[in-house]
Parts: structure tokens; sequence; C-alpha cells
């Protein structure tokens, strides 16, 4: 996780390694606009220490891997749980119980209950899951969201050839 601060000032980066849990690091590089956040970001995700990720071919990879492979066991029954356990939270302030009921009126054209949306988040199949990962696991709709101008390492990032 990461993120750029006072772009256009005294800038920081905060990066916390996902990776290996060692910790949070921040530096205070110069951060005179968004294009050099952005490479600063393209960065940290790309480290060979702390980064998570190589290129956007080892993601390919890995999307590939996991169509051809399937679930790891047990996976499908722990993103479950920690789903409904992140809904069952919101579901703590009225606020964000309205909130909900916007979202799901919004883009469903009804509103279900918590009780409802438990009860689809636990009927869900791995057929389904991987149905869907063979849909949407494509070249073609992976992307990569930049707020800013782009340069060169941006457009280099972009550029790179993907096979899913």
């Amino acid at each position: 996780k990461g993120l750029c601060e006072r772009i256009g000032i005294d800038g920081s980066i905060t990066y916390e390694n996902v990776k290996d849990g060692t910790g949070k690091e921040t530096s205070n590089p110069a951060i005179p606009d968004h294009n050099v956040a952005i490479s600063l970001v393209i960065d940290a995700l790309m480290n060979y220490r702390t980064g998570v990720i190589k290129s956007l071919q080892e993601t390919a990879k890995s999307y590939s891997e996991f169509k051809r492979n399937g679930l790891e066991k047990g996976e499908l029954e722990r993103t479950k749980n920690l789903l409904s356990g992140a809904v069952a939270r919101s579901t703590e302030t009225t606020d964000n119980r309205i909130y909900r009921m916007c979202v799901g009126y919004m883009t469903h054209g009804s509103v279900s209950s918590t009780a409802e949306y438990l009860d689809l988040i636990n009927s869900i199949t791995e057929d389904e899951v991987m149905a869907a990962a063979e849909k949407y696991l494509t070249a073609d709709r992976l992307n990569i969201s930049v707020l800013g101008r782009c340069d060169k390492k941006v457009k280099d990032f972009e550029a790179q050839s993907l096979e899913i």
C-alpha cells in the first residue's frame, strides 16, 4: 500500500511493505508534480526489495496460473468469511447502512437486506468464480489507473505486452 502526499510542496511518500510485513517506510523526496508522484508509485510497486510486482507480465502470469489451476483448497471459504465480516462491520453505523442501501438501489434497482446479501455471498461456488475469472481476467481487461499527466515511465509500464 502506498500514498504520495503534499504534491507540489514538501512531498512525502509512505509505502507499507505488505510483501514481507516489515512495516511502513516514509521518504521525503521532492514531488513537484503528479508526474513525479506516479513515477515514485511505480518505483515502489516494482522495487526489487519491497515491491509487490516485478512487472505486469508477472501479474498476467499469476492470473493465467489461477485460471489454469483454480482456487487453492479453502480459499473460497476464507474469502467468504472475510467478506462476510466486512459486510457485518459495515452495518455498524446508520450512515454505512444507508450508503449500502443507496448503492444497491443505484446499481441494481433494489435494496437487499444484510441477511440477503450475506446469503448471496455464501451461495457463490467455485465454478462461478472460475467462470468469472475466465470471462474477466483477460489482457484486454487489465487496467492501470493513472491520475495526472503520463511520463515515459508510465507509458513504458502500460506498453508491456500481456498474455493471460
